[in-house]
């Protein structure tokens, strides 16, 4: 006896847009909300990005919501910019695992995940340096281990604290 084969095709629910989750960064915290990174990517892509961005959360609050995000937008896309309120406060491989668990959430979800280093942190900030130097390299480590983009700010802002804003 034999059996046919069947070929089923499973429809691609996932909408065209784009989530941004992260702390205050993402939120557009001091700044004119236009003036946002998000905003800013909205505009260059050409897609909606629905800014998730709450300010002075860590990533563990990201760990928490992701999957209710992905369930309310179900998107393509999602941007992770977790660390900086982490950062100095919580060990680095607490860290990795709240963002390691966003990024496979994603990937479950077929959402693309995009995860950024952190900005370089000056002034009152700036003791956080050889520590976010180091959670960089591991947020780098940790896209290369998953497959998937990584933003790296702290090469883009190259330490020019010009580029940086009061937050």
């Amino acid at each position: 006896m034999s059996s046919a084969r069947v070929s089923v095709l499973i429809p691609n629910y996932l909408k065209d847009v784009c989530v941004a989750l992260g702390d205050s960064i993402t939120a557009g915290y001091g700044v004119n909300y236009n003036e946002s990174y998000v905003t800013k990517l909205s505009a260059a892509w050409g897609k909606t990005i629905y800014n998730k961005g709450v300010a002075g959360t860590v990533s563990s609050y990201g760990a928490n919501v992701i999957d209710s995000i992905l369930a309310q937008y179900n998107p393509k896309y999602i941007t992770i910019f977790y660390g900086t309120n982490d950062d100095g406060f919580y060990g680095v491989d607490w860290i990795i695992a709240n963002l390691r668990y966003m990024i496979r959430s994603a990937k479950a979800n077929g959402t693309k995940p995009v995860i950024a280093t952190l900005t370089p942190v000056f002034g009152e900030w700036a003791w956080r340096k050889s520590s976010e130097i180091i959670l960089n390299q591991r947020i780098r480590q940790l896209a290369s281990e998953e497959g998937i983009n990584c933003a790296d700010l702290e090469a883009a802002f190259g330490w020019n604290a010009n580029y940086i804003g009061s937050d």
